[in-house]
């Protein structure tokens, strides 16, 4: 029997063609309406791929994967589910709109850069970042990007001050030199842009504006859009998300699109989003607005609470609050308002708290502060009492200097011409002594032709090509094969010819087809394969003849091919299969002499390297053909870098490099096990991508590379395993490391480790209220509830004495004011079961302070206790 639904729900699952805004409260079951109304669509006749489903957080879209995953099974995977800034990321990469290369920067990439320009500007004592002088010149560069783009007023969320830096910047030619020494912001904003354009990185806000600009500059709709959509979180998205949003709905014919939000839980205007976008789309979607009124998460107590709280403090119409049929008792201390003495009696009561809240074995407990230095203080005080905790605050396991580290090892590991990746690697064991450092040596070596993998060998790949093409013979070759698995698919066709001393031999072309019993796919992508016309037109040869006369023909020679690895392991593997024997050759790719030598394309797929380069060939997916464009390619390389080999020898043999190559030396034989598996099937190695990361974690903590992570880094490998590796025995090392390098370099937080089930063996977490949101606990206790928290000290210094500042000043500590009444909203809706909230009425200075104003309205349904 499957699952029932109230008629809001059902209104809300069968909703369909226009837009359509559904206003639902935390505990209304949202989730599992957003997987049904894809089970319902899909039965309509909506196909996977025409659906999309954004959020704001990742946490988020991976609790609706999940639940679409149960629900419906792999054939879902068509579905894209995630935030905005992946489905961006993913879109300029997949359509080659972006260098290849293109590195991605996080907040902490950022500051580094910053600080690099100016460390007395951005920084605190010169070490610790100031959050406050970084975030501002960010976003002026973002607005700066936006408005020399001429992206249109609706998209763009900024300070009205933002406009006169502009027009400032717009009349000197965005020339940072030109700025007055009084604007050091906008001189800042401007040298970022440059920095990050010269060295083809992108930070967040660069991956949205390119993604939106290419988006609304599509006259001939290269690019897809989606006539079925829904968004989460919709009430957290900045105004850019949401153009975004618009530009990837298909409007032209029968559409649905669907935004999902809770007004009361809007708290992430600091990052751009603004309670008039929720205006804005009641407005669009007037007519088909849906409110979610019951609760199945609450009890009626609890409930009473919440929706008091959002009719009183947040100005919600009441008739729009949830109801539940949940009449639980309550218990006698299920609701509670615990008032210390002074700031240090309510840190020491709270051994005491978490005592009584043990009392209930199976629950979990949430302790929210406001700072994160009061969530270390708290950690460490239940810590020294004998009570585990997990503790989400300040600096994420995940943003710390040994996981980057041990991340970037994995990612160089997939593509060794990620410069940031190779920056954080330098970085993190050492081998140079900052960021700033490590990125002018990795352009160094750009600018060089080279890696940091020539710098471990001591060699450059282009000079160890170049020789061989200069005085011995290679066969260049390419196959054509029913499919993509090295392990099952047959080699169809294999062609190839001999060069010597970097000429073709005349005479030498090979060209055979090989019989095959396996299907020949009729598409490649969106064309026709032309494999199977040649192959039911032409001679085919018994597969074990055909494979031993190829091997016959290559003899000892050198291979290349252009990404030659797939053609590389589809031979071993059917010459092992068809022959029973093994061969091994020294290979070279003409994709890795390409990316060395031209570092910033947009793609290195043969047929746009043809186009862009100018060369003769032509890309047909027939191996003959293929092969001959890949030696005018080659021809390309070896022309555009025989005179730089000497340049690389002399930069090599710098004192500074070799004691930069002898640190990276140190995980040489590392790297070349790692790289041996990459290609081997997981069920004939048992080493997925989790026992890789605790491997290489073990050997460079033991190395005294990286420091240890201790018990949240097992958790993580636990993450992995259940996360990453499903499906896997058909899988090598490399498909799941490719697959998943984003999450693990860019995208995890310490919240998905909480939210996945059975990961976590603590019963206690410790959190600031933005870490919390989104998550649920039976018992929560909100500590330091005073005025000065909640709202904060500084919007409610403003509002006391407001004809001591400006109106701007004023109307903008009010929205601070509101925002915070909503933070408060979303740290008392975490609770499932039981609240309690705590204050002091003295401080840390023994000053006298009063319990938060938010409390006013609710105060009668707590138990007061002293």
């Amino acid at each position: 029997m499957g699952k029932l639904y109230d008629n809001k729900q059902r209104a809300a699952i069968n909703a369909s063609n226009g837009h359509y805004l559904v206003l639902a409260p935390p505990g209304c079951g949202k989730t599992d309406i957003l997987t049904e109304r894809i089970v319902r669509a899909h039965s309509d006749g909506v196909a996977y791929e025409d659906m999309l489903c954004l959020t704001f957080t990742n946490r988020a879209s991976r609790g609706m994967k999940n639940r679409i995953t149960q629900r419906l099974g792999e054939d879902a995977s068509q579905i894209y589910v995630g935030n905005v800034h992946r489905f961006c990321s993913n879109f300029l990469f997949s359509n080659a709109l972006i260098p290849e290369n293109t590195s991605i920067i996080d907040e902490t990439d950022q500051a580094d850069i910053l600080m690099t320009l100016d460390n007395n500007y951005f920084s605190k004592d010169g070490k610790v970042p100031d959050k406050n002088a970084i975030t501002e010149v960010c976003n002026l560069s973002a607005y700066i990007a936006q408005r020399r783009l001429g992206q249109p007023q609706h998209a763009i969320f900024a300070e009205t001050e933002m406009e006169q830096f502009f027009k400032m910047t717009e009349g000197i030619g965005f020339d940072a030199g030109k700025v007055p020494t009084a604007f050091p912001k906008v001189k800042y904003a401007l040298q970022y842009i440059n920095y990050k354009r010269e060295r083809f990185i992108l930070d967040f806000d660069d991956i949205l504006i390119t993604a939106y600009e290419h988006l609304r500059n599509d006259p001939h709709e290269q690019f897809r859009r989606f006539p079925w959509l829904q968004v989460d979180e919709v009430q957290d998205l900045n105004p850019l998300q949401m153009a975004i949003v618009d530009e990837l709905t298909e409007i032209s014919g029968n559409f649905t699109a669907m935004y999902l939000g809770d007004e009361q839980q809007a708290i992430f205007s600091f990052l751009g989003a603004k309670m008039s976008l929720l205006r804005q789309l009641k407005e669009r979607c007037k007519g088909n607005i849906l409110h979610l009124e019951r609760n199945y998460r609450s009890p009626k107590y609890l409930l009473d609470v919440f929706n008091t709280y959002a009719e009183k403090e947040l100005g919600v119409d009441p008739v729009l609050l949830p109801t539940t049929d949940n009449d639980t008792p309550k218990g006698k201390y299920d609701l509670l308002l615990a008032r210390s003495e002074t700031s240090e009696q309510e840190r020491e009561r709270i051994t005491s708290m978490v005592k009584f809240y043990n009392k209930f074995p199976d629950e979990r407990l949430a302790i929210l502060v406001p700072t994160n230095a009061m969530a270390d203080a708290i950690s460490n005080k239940l810590t020294e009492n004998g009570y585990d905790n997990f503790k989400i605050s300040g600096t994420d396991l995940f943003k710390t200097k040994a996981y980057k580290t041990l991340s970037s090892f994995f990612s160089v590991l997939n593509n060794e011409f990620c410069g940031m990746a190779w920056v954080r690697l330098l970085y993190g064991i050492g081998a140079v002594e900052s960021q700033n450092l490590g990125r002018r040596f990795v352009l160094a070596l750009q600018r060089l032709m080279m890696t940091p993998f020539d710098i471990i060998e001591g060699q450059s790949y282009v000079e160890r090509f170049n020789k061989i093409y200069e005085t011995q013979e290679m066969v260049f070759f390419d196959t054509e094969t029913t499919g993509l698995n090295v392990l099952e698919d047959d080699i169809v066709q294999i062609a190839a010819f001999k060069v010597r001393h970097g000429r073709k031999v005349e005479g030498s072309d090979f060209n055979i087809l090989l019989h095959t019993s396996r299907e020949i796919p009729k598409m490649l992508g969106n064309i026709v394969n032309p494999l199977e016309k040649e192959y039911a037109a032409n001679k085919h040869y018994d597969r074990r003849e055909g494979l031993q006369m190829f091997l016959d023909y290559i003899g000892y020679a050198p291979l290349l091919g252009h990404n030659v690895l797939y053609d590389y392991h589809i031979l071993q593997s059917n010459v092992r299969r068809e022959l029973g024997k093994e061969v091994v050759y020294d290979v070279y790719d003409s994709l890795k002499l390409i990316r060395c030598i031209r570092p910033n394309l947009r793609c290195y797929k043969l047929e746009y390297l043809i186009s862009e380069l100018g060369l003769e060939g032509k890309n047909s997916h027939l191996a003959n053909e293929d092969v001959e464009a890949t030696r005018h390619l080659v021809d390309y390389c070896y022309n555009a870098s025989r005179d730089i080999v000497a340049q690389q020898r002399k930069f090599i043999q710098h004192e500074e490099v070799q004691r930069i190559a002898g640190s990276l030396g140190r995980l040489k034989t590392l790297f070349g096990e790692e790289k041996a598996l990459l290609s081997v099937p997981l069920w004939k190695t048992g080493r997925h991508i989790a026992h890789e990361l605790k491997r290489v974690y073990d050997l460079m903590n033991g190395m005294k590379l990286i420091e240890p992570m201790g018990g949240k880094f097992s958790i993580f490998l636990k993450y992995a395993e259940s996360e990453w590796t499903a499906n896997s025995q058909n899988e090598t090392l490399g498909d799941q490391i490719s697959a998943h390098i984003n999450d693990m370099t860019a995208s995890l937080s310490e919240g998905d480790l909480i939210n996945s089930e059975g990961l976590v063996k603590e019963r206690i977490f410790v959190m600031t209220v933005h870490k919390g949101k989104g998550l649920e606990f039976e018992n929560v206790i909100l500590l330091n509830a005073v005025d000065g928290s909640y709202p904060f000290f500084t919007v409610k210094k403003i509002l006391q004495n407001r004809n001591s500042h400006s109106p701007e000043e004023v109307n903008k500590a009010m929205r601070e004011r509101k925002e915070d009444a909503r933070k408060f909203y979303v740290a008392i809706s975490r609770a499932k079961k039981r609240l309690c909230i705590s204050y002091s009425v003295r401080n840390n200075n023994n000053f006298s302070q009063e319990r938060t104003p938010f409390l006013r309205h609710i105060l009668p349904y707590f138990l007061n206790r002293k």
